[in-house]
This record gives C-alpha cells, structure tokens and sequence, in this order.
C-alpha cells in the first residue's frame, strides 16, 4: 500500500439501522467494470454447467464513485489479512485449478 494511502477512521457516525429492503446474497464470483464515474461490481453466482457451458447467474451490482471503490478496497485488504494469520493463506492457484477442472472455459488466472 502507498505511504499515502491510511486507513482512516471516522467516529461520530450515527447509529447504523437496517434497511425494511436488506438483503443478503450468495456470491461465489464477481466481475468489476470501471465506468467514467463510478466503479461497478457485479456479484454472481457460478452454478454447474448446462450442456457444457458454465452459467454465472448475476444476483446484484453495487456502484459507487472510484473514491469509496479505493476505501473499501483497503477494508477489505484487512480484512483478508486477518482471515488469513488466523486461518492460513487463501490458495487462488489452488481455487483457479479446482474451477478450470469443473469448467474448463474458466479463465480466473490469479496474478
């Protein structure tokens, strides 16, 4: 991460209420498209072939302007971090291989 890129706490934030429309989705794969003004991630849902062919179900999209993208990307980062010094690493060569296997048009190469 950047020298310039803190994690910054915000206090004084008021008191978090669910929305009557919360919802809670399944998502074993994403896709993240960049437009001119926002980022946008697509949850999705890859469920056993049909007739040979792999099909990714989206369930929703969240949008949001690049800046949020950034901010929720280093939450997330520690968050990962965390899961993985108490559970061990997350192998996505391991998971890449695994779904090449299931669905050979696969095409997640983790870097």
């Amino acid at each position: 991460m950047p020298a310039n890129d803190k994690m910054i706490v915000i206090t004084g934030v008021p008191e978090r209420v669910d929305s009557p429309t919360k919802f809670t989705v399944y998502s074993n794969m994403t896709e993240v498209l960049l437009g001119g003004w926002d980022v946008r991630i697509n949850f999705m849902e890859n469920v056993p072939p049909k007739d040979g062919k792999g099909v990714a179900i989206v369930h929703g999209s969240v949008v949001m302007p690049p800046a949020l993208a950034k901010a929720f990307l280093m939450g997330l980062k520690q968050t990962i971090d965390t899961y993985e010094e108490k559970f061990g690493e997350i192998d996505l060569q391991k998971i890449a291989e695994a779904q090449k296997a299931l669905i050979p048009e696969t095409t997640l190469q983790p870097q």
